[in-house]
C-alpha cells in the first residue's frame, strides 16, 4: 500500500502513525498538498499604471504591487485558502486496513482528512496563478483559474436565493476547489448536462442548497466537496477504487469527527460512531 502519491493536481500523504496516538484518536490522516505559484503582475516597462485583459478579453486598468502589498496579499490567499479546505471532512474506512491492536482490543482507523496550501516556485507548482492589482476606478475584472486581481479575496455577492436574499463568495476559495479536482456543484445533473458549458449560471446551483454550496455561488460544504480526499485515499489503498465515485467507499462525513471502531478478541468488528467536533 503507498502512503505517499504525486499528481499533477497534489501531492497526498498518508499518515499511518496512529498507534502513538492514544486508542480514541487512532485515525489515519490524509494529507493533500497543493503547491501554487502566484505571479506578480504588474504594468509594461516598469510603469505605474496599465492595462490587462481579463477573462472576457476587455482591457482593464491596474498598477504597479508595492512589495509590502504583494507579501500581504500573497500570504492572505495561503492561510485563508488553506484554512477553510482543511479539518472539514473525514472518511468512514470500510474495508479491513489500518488496524491496530492494543492488549486483547483490535482498533480500525478511519481518515481524517487534511489540507496545506504551500506557495513554491513555478518549476515546483501543480497551479499556476497570474494576479493583478486594480486600479481604484476599476470595479471589475472577470477572473478564472489562472489569472485573478487583488479583489478576488473579498466577499462579495453572487447571487439570490428563491426568497430574495444574497448569497455571498469570495472567489479564491471556489477556485482552489477547482484546482483540486472539483466540478461546479450543478454539473452532470438534468440543468447542467456533462459535455456542456459548466460555467453557465445553472451550473452553479438550481436548489438553494446547491447555490449556497462553494462549487455553487456560496461558501458551504457538503460530502460531495471530499471528493479529491476519496479518490485519493482510494488509489493509495487499492481499495474502493470503483466504488468511490457512487459513493459507496470511504464515505465522507462534514463537520464530525469519526472516532476509531474498537472491538475485543472474538468479536465482529463493531459499527463506527459519529460525534460532532
Amino acid at each position: 500500500m503507498e502512503t505517499e502519491l504525486k499528481t499533477a493536481t497534489y501531492d497526498a500523504n498518508l499518515d499511518l502513525r496512529y498507534a502513538d496516538r492514544a486508542p480514541q484518536d487512532q485515525n489515519a490522516i490524509l494529507w493533500l498538498t497543493l503547491k501554487v505559484h502566484l505571479k506578480q503582475i504588474n504594468p509594461e516597462g516598469g510603469a505605474e499604471t496599465g492595462t490587462r485583459p481579463d477573462h472576457d478579453k476587455k482591457p482593464r486598468k491596474i498598477v504597479k504591487w508595492t512589495p509590502g502589498e504583494w507579501a500581504n496579499w500573497t500570504e492572505a490567499y495561503r492561510s485563508t485558502g488553506e484554512k477553510f479546505w482543511d479539518r472539514n471532512f473525514a472518511l468512514y474506512n470500510d474495508f479491513m486496513l489500518f488496524l491496530n491492536r492494543r492488549a486483547d482490543w483490535t482498533y480500525r482507523a478511519h481518515v481524517l482528512c487534511r489540507f496545506r496550501l504551500k506557495l513554491v516556485k513555478e518549476s515546483e507548482a501543480h497551479h499556476r496563478i497570474n494576479v493583478v492589482k486594480l486600479d481604484p476606478s476599476e470595479t471589475f475584472f472577470r477572473s478564472d483559474s489562472a489569472n485573478y486581481d487583488n479583489l478576488d479575496m473579498n466577499s462579495e455577492k453572487t447571487r439570490q436565493l428563491s426568497d430574495g436574499t444574497w448569497v455571498e463568495q469570495r472567489a479564491h476559495i471556489h477556485e482552489i476547489g477547482h484546482i483540486l479536482g472539483l466540478r461546479h456543484v450543478g454539473y452532470g445533473k438534468a440543468h447542467c448536462p456533462h459535455g456542456s458549458n459548466s460555467g453557465k449560471t445553472m451550473c452553479y446551483g438550481k436548489a438553494d442548497k446547491d447555490r449556497l454550496n462553494i462549487m455553487g455561488n456560496g461558501m458551504a460544504l457538503s460530502k460531495d466537496n471530499a471528493m479529491p480526499w476519496r479518490l485519493a485515499v482510494a488509489e493509495m489503498t487499492g481499495k474502493g477504487t470503483k466504488d468511490v465515485k457512487g459513493g459507496r467507499a470511504w464515505r465522507p462525513v462534514v463537520h464530525k469527527r469519526i472516532y476509531p471502531d474498537g472491538w475485543p478478541d472474538g468479536d465482529k468488528p463493531r459499527s463506527w460512531v459519529i460525534r460532532e467536533h
